[in-house]
């Protein structure tokens, strides 16, 4: 599976990975009419927020096509999150079916699981992260071991430590 920020959402790579067996999941640049698709979940997500005072979300699975550079539809996750007051919509353009992964599950473990290490590894003080391509960390008092990451086309690669 290839997983790339929004800069990669690309008809070329795309239709390669659809046409090569390889499943995809890239982010996908907002735009007023993705924003559009899902104006019902963030006001959802918008009372849940006033009446809870903490950050909402709600999800919504739809099919897309941009207007021009697109050959075909495709599986979009939006993710309608309401936080500190104000909307944050975001999305996700992927080959991987409904049946096997829900929107939710799909967003926040799939796609924003490596994010979420990397801002780990940045949080940490920069005599323990190590080398700048190393996703190794030292943290008292056990090693956390080395293991493969993608690099930006979703090929395997070993962390340099």
């Amino acid at each position: 599976m290839l997983r790339a920020d929004s800069g990669f959402a690309r008809e070329a790579l795309m239709a390669w990975c659809e046409n090569n067996g390889v499943d995809f999941l890239f982010g996908l640049a907002k735009n007023r009419r993705l924003v559009g698709e899902i104006e019902a979940e963030l006001a959802q997500a918008a009372e849940l927020s006033r009446r809870t005072e903490k950050p909402a979300r709600r999800f919504k699975d739809f099919t897309w096509q941009t207007r021009k550079s697109w050959s075909r539809e495709r599986r979009v996750v939006a993710k309608a999150e309401w936080t500190a007051g104000e909307a944050n919509p975001r999305f996700v353009v992927t080959s991987l079916a409904r049946e096997e992964h829900e929107a939710r599950h799909l967003y926040e473990k799939l796609y924003c699981a490596r994010g979420e290490m990397e801002n780990r590894i940045k949080s940490l003080p920069s005599r323990k992260r190590g080398s700048a391509s190393s996703t190794c960390m030292l943290t008292a008092p056990r090693l956390i071991p080395c293991a493969p990451t993608n690099c930006a086309f979703g090929l395997p690669r070993w962390p340099m430590s």
